[in-house]
């Protein structure tokens, strides 16, 4: 039997288990960049938002302000897209979502995405006890590249 087999007795019935050797390449698989490769290249028909760029090494080094930053580029491609349907700006981020869901110009996802990410980009900005992982960036830039592609898909923001 190799060193790296599993044996199982259940009642009378020996079963041996083996790894895969896709388990051990799981293992060695690059590391998820936080998403931020996927977030930029998106952003990349998007000239107006040059602080894409700034995200990765805020990842890196404050994950708070990284996520701060990602609420406030969500917050401004809401409020180009909500301008490009005339649609006057009042409020905060939270009722220009809302406008973006009694309007219907984005679908339910997008709008869940955007409270998602205006909810985790709210722990960054303010001071909280909140402890902030490396997963709260993976969800919210992941969670902002799919609202810019869906607005970039239906033509809601200009390219």
């Amino acid at each position: 039997m190799c060193s790296s087999d599993l044996s199982v007795v259940l009642s009378s019935h020996r079963i041996k288990i083996t790894p895969s050797s896709g388990i051990s390449q799981l293992y060695q698989a690059k590391q998820d960049d936080l998403g931020l490769t996927t977030l930029q290249s998106i952003f990349k028909s998007l000239p107006d938002f040059p602080e894409i760029k700034s995200l990765p090494a805020l990842a890196r080094t404050d994950r708070a302000s990284c996520l701060n930053k990602i609420r406030i580029i969500a917050e401004k491609l809401t409020a180009k897209v909500l301008q490009k349907r005339g649609l006057a700006l009042h409020g905060d981020f939270d009722t220009s979502i809302r406008l973006l869901q009694q309007h219907r110009i984005t679908s339910s996802r997008t709008v869940g995405y955007l409270h998602t990410i205006r909810i985790i980009g709210n722990a960054g900005s303010h001071p909280s006890s909140i402890v902030l992982f490396d997963a709260d960036v993976k969800i919210a830039s992941y969670a902002l590249a799919s609202v810019a592609e869906e607005m970039i898909s239906r033509n809601l923001i200009d390219v």
